[in-house]
């Protein structure tokens, strides 16, 4: 998460308060704007992983849910950053924290770009 408390490069604490403020309005219209049956099926496929994982990153999410839900998992809402939204929402369910891990995507889409390494507060059944 991002301390903002840091000053970034020019020093503007205003600059990083309004991109936060920015961030947080977009992870909401996202999330208003998403299916809520597809919100609850992810929330699901999260859950299943945390009982099936001490450790996974959201890649492992996404292929829980296709294997439970098919193309309804890719397609069954206008856009797939909602999936941040429902992670936040397990997170404050206790399903899940966020580590200080990351690892390299490994869905083509996302380009090798660094997702965090989330920790399963659930028992899980299967390592």
């Amino acid at each position: 998460m991002l301390n903002t408390e840091i000053l970034n490069s020019t020093g503007s604490q205003t600059a990083i308060s309004s991109a936060c403020a920015l961030r947080d309005e977009a992870i909401e219209r996202v999330d208003q704007n998403a299916n809520s049956d597809w919100k609850a099926a992810a929330l699901k496929a999260i859950q299943q992983v945390c009982m099936e994982r001490r450790e996974f990153c959201i890649d492992d999410v996404w292929d829980t849910f296709r294997s439970i839900e098919g193309v309804f998992a890719e397609q069954g809402t206008c856009d797939l950053r909602a999936m941040g939204p429902v992670m936040r929402r397990a997170m404050n369910a206790g399903y899940c924290e966020q580590t200080d891990k990351y690892q390299f995507s490994r869905r083509a889409n996302c380009h090798r770009h660094l997702r965090p390494i989330w920790r399963s507060n659930l028992q899980p059944i299967a390592n």
